[in-house]
């Protein structure tokens, strides 16, 4: 299951003190946290990825995408956005992008950990 972000100062945290990891097209900020159940996801697509439709588009499989891969993250705080080179993306490329951003996290998180 996972959990949206719904308070601003978790936003300003993830922009602080949040670890960044980029794929092709995607991104992340994550701040692990221990306390949480699940992960929990907000999303950040600009204007610059297309017009409302193609940004409620990619949010829309974005969530269904991580959500099907819940059992992947850890529990914490994640912020994904989305550059305009995702744009256009098919659902199996979307994917294939999601793929690649959790493989990139995992790398991250072990690396950093002692």
């Amino acid at each position: 299951m996972i959990g949206r972000i719904r308070h601003r100062d978790i936003f300003s945290r993830l922009s602080k003190e949040g670890t960044y990891v980029r794929a092709h097209g995607l991104w992340c900020s994550l701040l692990l946290d221990s306390s949480l159940e699940n992960a929990h996801i907000g999303y950040a697509i600009g204007r610059q990825v297309g017009g409302a439709v193609e940004r409620n588009r990619i949010k829309r499989q974005l969530r269904a995408l991580f959500s099907s891969r819940s059992g992947q993250l850890q529990p914490g705080w994640y912020l994904i956005g989305v550059t305009p080179k995702a744009s256009g993306s098919t659902w199996d490329q979307l994917g294939a992008l999601v793929d690649r951003l959790i493989g990139q996290i995992e790398a991250k998180i072990n690396h950093s950990t002692p």
